[in-house]
């Protein structure tokens, strides 16, 4: 007994990655990664991976806010992506959005622009598929007291460039 399918799709998956930026002790690297393996449609995703260039050592949002900034980081974080999607101060996030009990929380994906931190969620994540990808930029001026030195750093480099 054998089944075909009267409908045959072809499989894919491509990954992609490419220098987002450089500095003499920094690398930010975007991943771009596309799926299909039946169904409505594909997935597919960005993340951002960061290496500090002076020991090889990977580099997390811990090391860019201090843990003791986290829920600090998150506020600032919180008002800027209200502001984004139009959004009272008291609205609650578990109607359109997909924010674990309605809460707010930043990703880990981020990436380090010129004057603005990028937090981007991928589909899925707080969206439906539709709704594609969200960034979220929050300045560095709003946010500078909050960033380790290490990443006061990356930013006097990459603004420099």
């Amino acid at each position: 007994f054998f089944l075909t399918d009267p409908f045959p799709r072809i499989w894919t998956s491509e990954s992609h990655a490419k220098v987002y930026a450089i500095t003499a002790g920094y690398l930010g690297l975007a991943l771009d990664v596309y799926t299909y393996t039946g169904g409505a449609h594909g997935n597919y995703a960005k993340v951002f991976a960061h290496y500090d260039l002076t020991d090889g050592t990977p580099l997390t949002l811990a090391d860019v806010v201090s843990p003791d900034f986290q829920n600090e980081l998150t506020a600032v974080g919180e008002r800027y992506f209200r502001k984004q999607e139009n959004l009272t101060v008291d609205q609650s996030l578990e109607e359109r959005y997909f924010f674990d009990g309605g809460r707010f929380h930043l990703p880990d994906n981020f990436a380090f622009g010129k004057d603005s931190l990028l937090f981007l969620y991928n589909i899925y994540e707080i969206k439906p598929y539709v709704d594609g990808q969200t960034e979220l930029r929050v300045p560095y001026d709003d946010i500078d007291r909050l960033l380790s030195d290490r990443a006061k750093h990356i930013v006097a480099e990459l603004s420099r460039k």
